[in-house]
């Protein structure tokens, strides 16, 4: 038994348990993360807001910006398997062989383009 508490598909009800069962029949899974944030609708409606700006695919963001963002967010939070793992897409989407965790300090003076730049 977990001792973090997070909501499951035989604890939810209502609103939360319908929001679960449209994410598993959409995507197949539920993420960890979405499970932590459904316990306060509070956070999970933020959550929900992030992902309508950011994710959906009309966002103003590309794939690259969205990336920067979440390897800035989550080498702030010091969470690393998250940071390794947007770091090594920046590393893709870049062909920047030695683009590391170290970009989280120093963001501000990496080679952008101009519509990225004008979002600082």
């Amino acid at each position: 038994m977990s001792r973090i508490l997070a909501l499951s598909l035989e604890t939810a009800e209502g609103p939360q348990r319908a929001i679960m069962e449209k994410t598993l029949s959409e995507v197949g899974y539920l993420s960890g993360t979405r499970r932590l944030l459904m316990v306060d609708p509070n956070l999970m409606a933020g959550k929900q807001l992030y992902d309508y700006l950011n994710l959906r695919p009309e966002s103003p963001f590309s794939r690259l910006q969205r990336e920067m963002v979440a390897t800035v967010v989550y080498g702030m939070l010091g969470a690393k398997p998250c940071l390794s793992t947007h770091c090594e897409a920046m590393r893709r989407l870049t062909a920047d062989d030695d683009f590391g965790p170290q970009f989280v300090r120093r963001w501000p003076e990496y080679s952008l383009d101009a519509p990225t730049l004008a979002q600082r």
